[in-house]
């Protein structure tokens, strides 16, 4: 089977993105050829050619501001779809779809902006869109379900798609409310990067120790420090303000307890600067000595070490697809507190890989910190869990489900096709 992989980047370049390549490199793996197709910059893209091998995975680019015609449509994508590279990738991938009349599905990830453009592109080729929360989550600050346009057409892409995968029963609710029909939704998680295996690979627990050392010492903490990590985008969806607000009451009842938030901030409407906000309500709570604030971490080494050196980490989002963070956390043995807002809340309850909090609720956040900070057996245990559940998460586990969703869009689509 040709699987034809429709990504909004691709590159291993790009924090995250090699969960791509793993995708592709176990579809080979199990005898299929995979071509991936993403949109591109003529910076981006460099001195490489527009198609290329990535190991076992084929890759084509569409370059989207090569003529002054191009620029001109990123200009209007920008105003009217809210992506600069709509019209762009839609020209790009007709082309692209041209060249492959023997593929046996497309998968677009991500139901909008890349779904939207796949249903658009027209053709009778199987459609699956992968929906992940950001494109469905409409707040002020976040996602593109704030625009009239977007949900008008990722409707349309859920009425052209052949099957619509989510990640967490959060999303599958709320694709219904964005007009995909119940009958066409698969629930599979989000793969992590191989790398969160193999920084503990033989020796898990000398890796924690080697981490918790390393960061200690580099933030001049103490080595009984209880060491907790938020990391992600700085943004009030995120919960972020909560964990600060939490750290006042976790300090009094755990003197040793640190907070840690890491992740770049964002310009956020009625805020400003958001890490400015959240330092400024730091000083109001006079937290400057519990809380530190670490910036953007670098995917390739930092995150591994601190999710390593954490005790537990942190995600009470008010609402989010997933939160891959969580499985990459439990795969090197920390546990997590986490709200209901958090779509991977659901797997982390089943499988006891940490505690589960309501959204927005700063007393219940605390009181779970403070539960499995003075626990150690409890949190030991769920730091079993985490790594468990992670096993869940890997990227064989997932192309497994993938291929298995592909192969019934493709039978549905032929079916459909006898009938007809």
């Amino acid at each position: 089977m040709k699987i034809l992989y429709f990504v909004g980047a691709y590159g291993r370049r790009y924090e995250a993105n090699e969960i791509h390549y793993e995708l592709g490199r176990e579809f080979v793996r199990h005898g299929h050829t995979c071509v991936v197709f993403a949109p591109t910059t003529r910076r981006e893209l460099g001195d490489r050619p527009p198609a290329y091998r990535d190991g076992e995975v084929e890759v084509e680019h569409g370059v989207v501001d090569d003529t002054r015609a191009r620029r001109v449509l990123e200009r209007l994508s920008r105003r009217l779809f809210h992506y600069p590279y709509f019209l762009a990738a839609l020209l790009d991938l007709r082309r692209f779809l041209s060249h492959h009349p023997d593929a046996a599905v497309i998968h677009a990830d991500m139901a909008y902006p890349m779904g939207a453009i796949a249903a658009l592109a027209g053709g009778k080729l199987p459609l699956v869109v992968s929906v992940h929360g950001g494109d469905l989550i409409g707040r002020p600050d976040y996602g593109y379900g704030r625009f009239a346009w977007a949900r008008l057409l990722t409707r349309w892409a859920f009425r052209r798609a052949s099957l619509v995968r989510v990640n967490s029963p959060l999303m599958a609710e709320l694709a219904q409310e964005r007009g995909c029909p119940r009958e066409k939704i698969r629930q599979l998680l989000v793969n992590i990067g191989d790398r969160f295996w193999e920084a503990g690979r033989g020796d898990l627990a000398s890796y924690r120790r080697m981490a918790r050392s390393q960061v200690l010492r580099t933030l001049g903490l103490p080595e009984e420090t209880f060491l907790l990590l938020s990391l992600g985008r700085l943004i009030p969806l995120k919960g972020v303000e909560e964990v600060v607000r939490a750290t006042a009451q976790i300090a009094s009842a755990l003197p040793q307890a640190h907070t840690l938030i890491a992740g770049p901030s964002r310009r956020v409407p009625g805020y400003g600067d958001y890490e400015a906000y959240l330092k400024r309500l730091t000083r109001e709570l006079h937290l400057e000595e519990r809380v530190t604030f670490l910036g953007p971490l670098g995917y390739e080494e930092q995150v591994p070490l601190y999710l390593a050196a954490a005790d537990l980490f942190l995600s009470p989002s008010h609402i989010e697809g997933l939160n891959r963070v969580v499985a990459e956390a439990g795969a090197l043995g920390t546990p997590s507190v986490v709200s209901w807002g958090t779509g991977v809340a659901y797997l982390v309850e089943e499988m006891g890989a940490g505690l589960v909090v309501p959204a927005k609720d700063v007393n219940a956040l605390a009181a779970a910190v403070i539960r499995l900070g003075k626990e150690e057996r409890l949190r030991e245990e769920m730091a079993g869990r985490a790594r468990r559940m992670a096993e869940r998460f890997r990227s064989s586990e997932v192309a497994q489900g993938l291929l298995a969703i592909y192969e019934e869009a493709a039978y549905k689509e032929l079916s459909a096709t006898k009938e007809y």
